[in-house]
């Protein structure tokens, strides 16, 4: 079994920083609504903050560490194994026969630090593999989509 990049939890770090920044704004906003328009208590928006700062704290330190040490992933020539979860743990095992498409994807984040997300879809679903090496992924998608082809042709 193999691990994604490791700087997978560089971009995992970020992306919990963007979504903890805008809970905090969330937070604030309700905060001071509350207070100024509402005449609600300090409790209320005390809490929402408190839950912000506590989830940005899990989001940003723990979470990516964890979702990269427990993601793994293995591609042979009959199957591709995915193996992920941090508490509940879920294995799939994809046969090459059903495989219909293979794609490669890259948002903002995942170019700045040269990484693709690899999706592999059957008839049923869609499988990501996050962080893979840009050129690792795009040599997997290949990979992939020949022995699909092929697994085509023999059945």
């Amino acid at each position: 079994m193999r691990y994604i990049h490791p700087k997978a939890i560089k971009v995992w770090r970020i992306h919990g920083m963007i979504w903890t920044f805008i809970c905090l704004i969330a937070a604030v906003a309700l905060f001071i609504c509350g207070r100024l328009v509402y005449h609600w208590f300090y409790y209320g928006g005390g809490v929402m903050l408190l839950l912000a700062i506590g989830s940005g704290i899990l989001s940003i330190w723990l979470i990516p560490v964890l979702r990269w040490r427990f993601f793994r992933y293995r591609i042979s020539e009959t199957q591709v194994m995915i193996r992920e979860g941090i508490w509940m743990v879920k294995q799939t095992v994809i046969p090459i026969a059903r495989i219909q498409y293979v794609d490669t994807h890259q948002g903002p984040l995942l170019r700045r630090y040269r990484l693709s997300s690899l999706k592999v879809s059957t008839a049923a679903t869609t499988h990501h593999i996050p962080a893979l090496g840009h050129r690792q992924a795009i040599s997997l998608r290949n990979y992939l989509a020949d022995l699909a082809q092929v697994s085509d042709v023999d059945v």
